[in-house]
């Protein structure tokens, strides 16, 4: 495993844990950091690749079945969150936004 790509893949976690973490608290108050916050975590997971390899390779097998769900799951999220900076009135999630995840 080349040491470059893992150091750039932890780093890339850790920013994603502490952006995460920051719009997880702003969420109660403003629902539009909501799908930032899934865009980041799927992000997290796609990015994750190098360190399941490196730190824990027994989790290799659930990382590989969690990437996908991750892939799709980029797209919604981004575009809920489009979708709530741009918004008129106060943003929040509905059950009709179920159907961009469908």
């Amino acid at each position: 495993m080349d040491t470059a790509i893992l150091a750039l893949a932890m780093a890339t976690l850790g920013q994603i844990a502490l952006c995460v973490t920051v719009l997880l608290m702003r969420g109660p108050g403003t629902q539009t950091y909501l799908p930032l916050a899934a865009f980041f975590l799927a992000v997290g997971v796609v990015v994750a690749g190098p360190a399941v390899v490196a730190f824990a390779p027994a989790f290799e097998p659930i990382f590989i079945a969690l990437t996908l769900p991750a892939w799709l799951l980029l797209g919604p999220a981004l575009w809920l969150y489009v979708e709530g900076l741009t918004s008129e009135t106060a943003w929040r999630l509905q059950p009709r936004h179920g159907r961009h995840f469908i």
